[in-house]
């Protein structure tokens, strides 16, 4: 009988391995590439006169972003026991630390001193920086970032304006490297204290942490209307009349009638940005400016297409029930695309003539304003089409993923500081026709359901 009872604990090392990597979900394919740049770009050659070599920053993106998403999850679930006062959660928790530095940290650096890369300590302290600068993004409340805009450049002021000891440590990259660690380490116990002692209740002062432990960033719970900076759905009148309003109070937040404040609400933080870099003109400041212009341009658009893809990931959240209501359009394949079409262009339209005219008070000339406009116009037609795609099977939801990986480095590799190719202009002409003729395929394809967001 008591044998009968008694069970095989599992082995520590592969049960923590095992959650590190499931909280990571797909991020972990991130890592695998990291892994693999950090063995082949050295190989080749490519990078290694900068100070910071190309297969480094490369590596020390990835572990970022499986730091943000692995890390976020651990996180949370690790406030949610201490919570519920399960035991062990200290053990646990430090455990997962280790092997989250083992797989981010020490395999890379291994990778890399295999292969001749001498520089084993600026490594280390790189990759730690990217994981701790995940985890810190993923945990402070979001108020934050408001915040450190102004202290970086408050920072920079003050390494200008002081002695030489300020100099010497930004000019030794070790020492500097270490004083960031430990102030991001510092930085996300504080903050994983705070949320431990004082859960957080609305959007402005609740982490991405929280928000996957308590299950909301995947359930897009209506809590937009009391964030600043969030997304209403507005209800105009006569809705019978304009069955389009109708299906897009339906969608939910991301979607509805456009007013004067929620342009303002979504175009508020482009703004602010766009005001500080203009107020810190000089030139660092304006290449780096520069270089994310057309990234932020897209970001803003994302809205509506994430409220899609969270509502066909999760159907319980009511996205076949719009197929029942009465008073929607008579052709809901169309409507649904137009709304989604209509909604990324209001929110970025905006963005790109404020951007573009920072671009010009900065310093740009004018072909980096025509790849500008070419470059975001592309990416929206591609966004809209795989968004639609993205309605029916998990190849287009695999295509959506893909291309969101993609094209943050497309878009950023375009507007590197520096004259642009003759044949960058084209390029993307050629794939804003494709983005086109892929939308209206994705309309076509839709349109020959019964419903667009009915799941098979």
């Amino acid at each position: 009988m008591n044998a009968t009872l008694q069970t095989t604990p599992a082995a520590r090392p592969w049960t923590t391995l095992r959650t590190v990597l499931a909280s990571a979900s797909w991020t972990n394919l991130l890592l695998g590439l990291g892994w693999l740049l950090a063995l082949a770009l050295p190989l080749l050659g490519s990078g290694l006169s900068k100070a910071f070599p190309l297969h480094l920053a490369l590596c020390a993106c990835t572990v970022l972003f499986w730091a943000m998403l692995g890390g976020g999850r651990l996180i949370g679930t690790t406030l949610l026991a201490s919570r519920l006062r399960l035991p062990n959660i200290a053990q646990q928790a430090f455990r997962q630390v280790a092997m989250a530095l083992l797989l981010g940290v020490l395999v890379p650096t291994g990778l890399m001193a295999a292969v001749g890369d001498t520089h084993v300590a600026l490594n280390l302290l790189v990759l730690l920086n990217a994981l701790l600068l995940g985890l810190a993004w993923v945990s402070m409340p979001p108020w934050i970032v408001w915040v450190l805009l102004p202290l970086g450049y408050a920072l920079d002021w003050l390494l200008e304006h002081t002695d030489n000891a300020w100099s010497t440590i930004s000019n030794t990259p070790l020492l500097s490297l270490t004083a960031t660690a430990t102030l991001l380490l510092l930085a996300v116990a504080a903050f994983c204290w705070g949320m431990r002692k004082q859960p957080a209740s609305t959007q402005w002062t609740t982490s991405i942490a929280q928000l996957l432990s308590q299950d909301r960033l995947s359930r897009s719970d209506d809590t937009s209307a009391q964030a600043l900076f969030g997304e209403g759905t507005p209800v105009g009148h006569e809705l019978r009349r304009h069955t389009d309003q109708a299906l897009s109070i339906a969608l939910g937040p991301g979607f509805g009638r456009p007013t004067a404040r929620s342009w303002l609400r979504g175009q508020l933080p482009i703004l602010g940005v766009a005001i500080l870099w203009l107020l810190m003109n000089k030139q660092d400041v304006a290449s780096t400016a520069l270089l994310f212009i057309p990234l932020l341009v897209v970001v803003v658009a994302f809205p509506p297409m994430m409220r899609l893809h969270t509502l066909v990931r999760r159907p319980a959240q009511g996205l076949h029930e719009p197929a029942l209501l009465p008073g929607l359009p008579r052709r809901p394949a169309k409507a649904l695309a137009n709304q989604l079409g209509r909604q990324m262009l209001l929110r970025a339209a905006p963005a790109i003539l404020v951007l573009a005219a920072t671009a010009a008070l900065l310093g740009a000339g004018r072909n980096y304003a025509l790849v500008l406009l070419w470059s975001c116009t592309s990416a929206l037609l591609w966004l809209h089409a795989t968004s639609l795609f993205a309605l029916q099977g998990r190849l287009g939801r695999a295509l959506q993923i893909a291309l969101m990986v993609v094209l943050p480095v497309a878009l950023v590799a375009t507007a590197l500081p520096r004259p642009a190719p003759a044949w960058l202009l084209s390029a993307w002409s050629i794939a804003m026709l494709g983005g086109a003729l892929a939308s209206a395929l994705a309309i076509r394809w839709l349109s020959s359901r019964p419903h667009p967001w009915l799941q098979n």
